[in-house]
């Protein structure tokens, strides 16, 4: 397995987890870990780099802007540190297929720093409590999404009814939402093909 290109963080600190998933690797769904966030990090030509950031090093991502608009295929941010702010060092990332922010803080005006980013598949705001309705004409900016976590944010029934008009949605979760059944029937109804996974708790 011959590298053939480096990913660029920087060499005083690590910012987090380098992994990769590719064919060669058939065993490995999760893919292998190639190592710390840090320095030049060579990795094979046909895998796909999944980076998880360090929840204080989420401070401050201008780090990213030292990365290649196709060098990462996921971005992990989950119960890190990052704000609305932050963000906006990502939308040159256009290659990023995956994109997690779930248990931050960050709010619905974060949102419109992902427009740029119109590979993205798959997006997790799970337990974003700064997400609300508001946030829903930046969700439909996102004409690629397959799937989309909503579960224990502050979306409801009428923000959740707009999300019919994404179309290539698969998948979209809302366990604990403010969404009501009623609300969810009415998308299945639009969408009959729409795997939606809900529950009847009601986050406060």
């Amino acid at each position: 397995m011959t590298p053939s290109r480096i990913l660029r963080f920087p060499s005083d600190r690590s910012v987090g987890w380098l992994r990769a998933r590719g064919p060669q690797w058939p065993d490995m769904p999760h893919g292998i870990l190639l190592g710390d966030a840090r320095g030049d990090v060579p990795v094979p030509d046909d895998c796909a780099p999944r980076l998880l950031v360090e929840s204080t090093a989420a401070r401050d991502l201008s780090f990213l802007s030292r990365l290649q608009p196709g060098d990462l295929d996921a971005l992990e941010l989950t119960q890190t540190q990052v704000t609305d702010e932050q963000l906006r060092h990502v939308p040159h990332l256009s290659g990023l297929r995956r994109l997690s922010l779930s248990d931050t803080d960050v709010t619905d005006r974060a949102l419109m720093h992902l427009r740029p980013l119109v590979s993205l598949q798959w997006l997790a705001l799970w337990w974003c409590r700064g997400i609300t309705d508001a946030a829903v004409p930046d969700l439909l900016a996102l004409r690629g999404l397959e799937f989309l976590s909503l579960g224990r944010t502050g979306i409801t029934d009428a923000g959740v009814l707009q999300l019919a008009a994404l179309p290539a949605l698969r998948t979209l979760t809302l366990e604990d939402s403010r969404v009501t059944r009623e609300a969810v029937a009415e998308l299945q109804r639009q969408r009959p093909g729409l795997r939606i996974e809900h529950s009847e708790d009601r986050i406060a």
